[in-house]
């Protein structure tokens, strides 16, 4: 990258950084497969006393964790299990409230369900001291749909709460474990990335804020009060990551479903489900997992329409463009056959060749 054009962005970030918009930044930009700027600047906490960011801190993703967790885990169970996302909720949490079971999984993925923003479950469990998942899990089945499913954007974490209990009743694996199989291992991701993080990598967490109901300022514990009222990894948030490892998920999405190394993440239906606006003549531009380009998202009005990305409440982001070779972008390297997949462990950049010119743009701030 040219040094004018690295200076041209340095100057936001030493902005942010000297008027205390954020006490600390991570940000990054992958242009057709390499890193072509990067920053880590500032602290990831300021209490006890100030800690640098580095290469290994690990940032809570919230929203994050819809697209680069949750709506890939689903997409990957729909592959192998062969069901349709024209399908009802109900079909696999027939517990759930009647107006919800009825929802197509294609309705809640792309927030079409009419179902609440919010849940806000910890309004059951006045004393954080003392949640029950299993009661939360029981509050969030009963929550029906405020409007008609299919005429409105309405962006739903109670969707992807209810696609967490999903996947885990499909897969017969926790998120936890199964974001770990299934992403985690395959993408090489440093052992901080992922839920429920150990003691040793939220030892090196970027803090977020202080929350008045739990009484205590929130680092390396998940900050959605919902996600946490589910026991800390759910299907709205929980997902923590590295920059590094955040720019590796999101790089299935300009490898044709590959990973890094060349095994197959999501076949070719699934990156077009996931790449592409199903939700043309609505309010807002969804894809499954992903917020396309228009005028309400936060890449900037010189994004193509093609573009998606998305946000989340602790101040971490995510953007891509895809600059196809040939109009049928997205086609990946090879389809996916049915079965298990073959399973190996990414410990190398790469990838294949034919993948599309691309540009990715990531970015983590830990919060005042």
């Amino acid at each position: 990258m040219p040094a004018s054009l690295s200076s041209d962005l340095d100057q936001p970030v030493d902005r942010g950084l000297r008027d205390g918009v954020f006490p600390g930044i991570a940000c990054g930009i992958w242009k057709d497969g390499r890193l072509r700027y990067s920053r880590l600047s500032g602290f990831r906490d300021l209490e006890p006393e100030p800690r640098a960011i580095e290469s290994d801190t690990i940032f809570d993703l919230a929203s994050l964790t819809k697209p680069l967790s949750t709506a890939i885990l689903f997409m990957r169970a729909r592959e192998e299990a062969g069901f349709e996302l024209s399908e009802p909720l109900g079909r696999f949490l027939p517990e759930a409230a009647p107006g919800t079971r009825d929802l197509s999984l294609l309705d809640i993925l792309t927030h079409t369900s009419g179902l609440p923003a919010i849940p806000a479950l910890e309004r059951f469990f006045p004393d954080p001291g003392k949640i029950d998942p299993e009661l939360a899990r029981k509050r969030l089945l009963a929550i029906e749909p405020e409007l008609p499913a299919g005429k409105e954007v309405v962006y739903s974490c109670t969707g992807y709460l209810l696609l967490g209990l999903a996947l885990e009743r499909i897969t017969g694996l926790s998120i936890p474990e199964l974001f770990r199989r299934e992403l985690a291992l395959p993408l090489g991701l440093s052992s901080g990335s992922g839920f429920l993080p150990p003691a040793g990598a939220r030892e090196k967490a970027a803090a977020t804020e202080y929350c008045a109901w739990r009484g205590r300022r929130m680092r390396g514990e998940v900050h959605d009060e919902s996600a946490y009222c589910m026991g800390g990894a759910a299907g709205n948030a929980g997902l923590f990551a590295t920059l590094g490892d955040v720019a590796k998920i999101a790089s299935i999405f300009l490898n044709g479903g590959r990973s890094p190394c060349g095994e197959a993440i999501l076949g070719p239906e699934s990156i077009r489900l996931m790449s592409a606006s199903l939700t043309e003549g609505l309010n807002r531009r969804r894809a499954v997992g992903w917020a396309m380009h228009d005028d309400e998202t936060l890449d900037g009005p010189d994004w193509p329409p093609v573009s998606f990305g998305h946000t989340g409440f602790t101040g971490t982001s995510v953007f891509i463009e895809p600059r196809p070779v040939s109009s049928s972008w997205p086609s990946p390297t090879a389809s996916i056959t049915a079965g298990r997949r073959r399973r190996t462990r990414c410990r190398a950049s790469g990838g294949s060749s034919t993948r599309p010119r691309s540009r990715l743009s990531a970015h983590n701030a830990s919060m005042p």
